[in-house]
């Protein structure tokens, strides 16, 4: 089941790289489409929204390449030991991501947009002070750059310090922010929300 082969593919990042591994990069490879993971003391769960609020997400989102190759600029073992340890300050950075991330599906849910914009702004600045590295000074000026031309929210992708970088604005200000972008010299990764997921053929 898909459910299986999510457990799986964990325990495999596990064993290889040897720390604990969460299941947030494979509930979306797996199933397709957009969604909210629940992850509760009784095991994980997802919450499947409908294709037309994946669409209407989709048409604010642009996805771009800082023009670095990706250095993880968050080490996440470090962060929940220093979480478990009783560091308060990881904790506090901790509930602020989690409180944005719940604030970002009510307000996606509710079609409020400009609210689920300032959920992930309140979510960059919590992930920032969590790991400074997650950015760089290359990237705040992209940063930057794209909010003066229409982006209302950055969010750094994955562990940061490189890699990419999604932006989120209106959708009658996207294609003015993707020229701009592109004249500025920074590479537009075109992609679309998947429905399906992940699909195996036999030959």
């Amino acid at each position: 089941s898909r459910e299986e082969l999510v457990t799986i593919a964990k325990n495999v990042e596990t064993q290889v790289l040897r720390i604990p591994a969460g299941v947030q990069d494979y509930y979306p490879a797996m199933y397709g489409g957009l969604n909210t993971v629940l992850l509760g003391i009784t095991g994980d769960s997802l919450l499947r929204h409908s294709h037309i609020l994946a669409h209407n997400l989709e048409s604010r989102l642009v996805l771009v390449y800082s023009g670095k190759s990706r250095n993880s600029g968050i080490n996440n073992w470090g962060v929940m030991k220093d979480f478990l340890d009783g560091n308060k300050e990881v904790q506090s950075h901790m509930r602020a991501i989690q409180e944005a991330a719940m604030d970002l599906e009510v307000a996606l849910k509710t079609g409020r947009f400009d609210e689920a914009a300032r959920a992930i702004e309140y979510e960059m600045e919590a992930r920032k002070r969590l790991a400074p590295t997650i950015t760089t000074p290359e990237i705040d000026e992209l940063i930057a750059f794209a909010k003066e031309n229409g982006a209302k929210a950055a969010k750094i992708c994955g562990a940061g310090g490189g890699g990419c970088v999604m932006f989120m604005t209106a959708p009658s200000e996207k294609f003015t922010l993707i020229k701009k972008l592109r004249d500025r010299g920074t590479q537009i990764i075109d992609f679309h929300v998947d429905s399906d997921g992940l699909s195996v053929n036999s030959y």
